[in-house]
């Protein structure tokens, strides 16, 4: 009898081989629904996979990031690509719980390494079998690198995907008596503000009136109305000592203490 990982290579070249009638057009979505799910009822791979032992399901799994990468590629197998996803949503659905430890590592490396896998794979899906208490360090290591990925955009926008994505992964992450970012901070605005907070009412309140000035800065040559409010600003703060801040802000970078693939938010 094949082994299991024999089984899951097997079910794969099935699906390949029989997704070339996948219904494509559609008059409407409750057709599209319809047509799709009836396909899949008697697609000759998607049967063998609901029929397939736990072992094959992992050995699927483990296999799957690659095989979606393979077919996704320059979008050129699109029939294929769908189907291979319906595989791996039905493998990850019925697959014993939990995952195994080195399987969820693998899974989320592959797709944290791939920008296209992580617009394919059904990463939530797999991130909500997951609990805190089954993580382990290199797993939890792994998901702080993957929220890096699903920073806001430099102009401080986000999608809803991302954020329900981020908002996950920040929950899992997350250790208690562990101190975060506060809301609305990067690392950068989290060690500024932190110094901040630290000086006196006064001193306190003139910083954070003179970055929020900078903030409201648009254009990329300042006008003579806002370079005359700097300079009243600092000049209440007292010049040497802005400058020795800024420059000791700046030194830090946009992400300190951030992996080297860390995007900055605004």
């Amino acid at each position: 009898m094949p082994d299991a990982k024999q089984q899951a290579l097997s079910i794969y070249e099935t699906l390949c081989a029989t997704s070339a009638d996948r219904p494509f057009a559609f008059s409407s979505a409750e057709q599209m629904h319809r047509e799709i799910a009836a396909w899949q009822a008697n697609n000759a791979g998607l049967e063998s996979l609901r029929r397939a032992s736990p072992e094959v399901l992992v050995e699927f799994l483990s296999e799957s990031v690659q095989w979606l990468k393979a077919e996704s590629k320059e979008h050129a197998n699109f029939r294929v690509t769908s189907t291979v996803l319906d595989a791996i949503v039905y493998s990850l659905d019925a697959v014993p719980k939990p995952l195994p430890a080195d399987l969820t590592l693998k899974l989320l490396t592959e797709v944290r390494e791939s920008a296209v896998m992580r617009f394919y794979f059904p990463l939530y899906g797999l991130l909500s079998m997951l609990t805190r208490q089954q993580l382990t360090s290199e797993i939890r290591a792994e998901l702080r690198k993957l929220h890096l990925q699903y920073a806001p955009s430099p102009t401080g926008k986000m999608d809803e995907r991302t954020e329900k994505m981020r908002n996950r992964l920040a929950e899992l992450m997350r250790v208690d008596g562990e101190k975060g970012l506060e809301p609305g901070r990067g690392p950068w605005s989290q060690i500024v503000f932190e110094e901040i907070a630290a000086k006196d009412s006064v001193t306190g309140a003139a910083w954070r009136g003179l970055l929020e000035h900078c903030q409201e800065l648009e254009q990329a040559v300042p006008g003579a109305k806002w370079k005359k409010r700097s300079r009243e600003l600092i000049d209440a703060l007292g010049e040497p000592e802005v400058w020795a801040a800024l420059q000791r802000w700046l030194a830090l970078g946009p992400t300190p203490g951030q992996p080297a693939e860390a995007r900055s938010p605004i």
